[in-house]
Parts: C-alpha cells; sequence; structure tokens
C-alpha cells in the first residue's frame, strides 16, 4: 500500500462520479449508483419513475397565491371582466375608494339581469333576506339608516369560490366597509341559481349607472 493513500474499497462509489456543484448520487436501478446534475435555480427535486434515476429538477407547483387578472379605474357606468380564466380555484374582487352618489354599488355575473340572485345581508341591527338582479353591495342603505359618503375607505371585498363547477349554485361573500355616518363593516351571502356553467364574465356597476371615483382589481386565488 502506497504511504498517505486510502486505499479504493471493492465496489464503493468513486468520487470521479461527481462532476460538478450539487451533484446528487442516485441510482438508475439495484446496485447502480448515477449522477444527477443540479437543476435550474428555483427548481425543486421531483420523483418521476419515467425518468432514469426516478428524479427530476422542476418548477415548484403553484398555490395559495393571488394573481391579478385585471386592474384599473372605475368610472362611467363600471367594468366588466370578460373571458375569466379558468385555471384558478376562487376569485376574489377588491373595489376601494369608490363613489355611486349615494346609491349602492353591485356586481353582476355572466351578464345576467334576471332575479337569479339570492342574498343574505347581515347588518348592525338585522338581517335582510331577498331576490334582486344582482349580487349587492352590504351597507346600510335601504334601511333608513345611513348614505354612503366616498372616500378611500370605502371598500369591498367579493370572494367566488369554485367559480368554474358546473353543478350547483355559485355561492358569493361580500365583505365591506362603507364610510357613512355609523361607519360600521357589513357582510353578505349570495347565491346565484341562474344556471350552473362556471362563472366566465363578471361586472360592476352601480344602481344610479355612473361611477366618480373607484379603483378594482380582479385576482385569480390557487
Amino acid at each position: 500500500m502506497t504511504v498517505g493513500r486510502i486505499p479504493v474499497i471493492e465496489g464503493g462509489i468513486q468520487p470521479t462520479l461527481l462532476d460538478a456543484k450539487a451533484d446528487l448520487i442516485t441510482a438508475t436501478a439495484n446496485d447502480t449508483p448515477a449522477r444527477l446534475g443540479v437543476g435550474a435555480n428555483g427548481t425543486v427535486l421531483t420523483a418521476d419513475s419515467a425518468e432514469a434515476t426516478g428524479l427530476k429538477w422542476a418548477a415548484p407547483s403553484s398555490g395559495g397565491g393571488m394573481t391579478v387578472i385585471s386592474t384599473g379605474t372605475l368610472s362611467s357606468t363600471g367594468v366588466t371582466f370578460s373571458s375569466i380564466p379558468s385555471t384558478y380555484v376562487n376569485l376574489a374582487l377588491h373595489i376601494t375608494g369608490f363613489n355611486v352618489g349615494g346609491n349602492r354599488l353591485y356586481v353582476r355575473i355572466n351578464g345576467d339581469s334576471g332575479s337569479n340572485y339570492f342574498g343574505a345581508v347581515q347588518r348592525e341591527r338585522n338581517n335582510t333576506y331577498y331576490t334582486a338582479p344582482y349580487f349587492e353591495q352590504a351597507q346600510m342603505v335601504g334601511d333608513g339608516e345611513a348614505t354612503p359618503d366616498s372616500g378611500a375607505t370605502n371598500t369591498n371585498v367579493w370572494t367566488f369560490p369554485a367559480y368554474t363547477a358546473t353543478t350547483g349554485a355559485k355561492v358569493v361573500q361580500c365583505n365591506s366597509y362603507i364610510l357613512s355616518t355609523y361607519k360600521i363593516p357589513n357582510f353578505s351571502f349570495w347565491s346565484y341559481n341562474g344556471t350552473e356553467a362556471a362563472i366566465s364574465s363578471i361586472t360592476i356597476a352601480s344602481s344610479a349607472g355612473t361611477f366618480s371615483a373607484g379603483t378594482y382589481t380582479l385576482y385569480g386565488v390557487k
């Protein structure tokens, strides 16, 4: 044995199997070691039986994130989001700083103006149940209690879970804070029974027909 050298162990994994920084030792079969080179930045090691080593580097699965589908300023008669991608789990619509001149803000889906929207609106003093030709923001107007003012604190957050489903009614929730005499947040639950089709378009409008201020952002949620 040469002094200063470690003898080669019969059948051991040789250092020459590794060629570069972050190389991994894996196997292609029983008693058959193999090298797997590092993947691209940001990729993750993933099991894949179709690969020779049973492993591969791949982009991480998306999940839990929010992607902006559309954003902009409300003006005139409002806005319609058409051809909404069906690649998300839920939708979230944020509307802030809107001014509808003391009237109601409403949301309509798939262009349906029939009385197929059923709401349960919870306010400070009572619950209200009714049908309507649209989803309506939860607010005090209509109970003779207050009229919303314009301002940056006027906020609606609409949630559309399972919007691509083609069975059953669509259920929608609205959480809102309307700057008014009482300055109280409210929320409502709505269902849409007009059709079992997926939600492919959403319209924001005002019962008065026009907006003078406000911004919106529609998110796709994984």
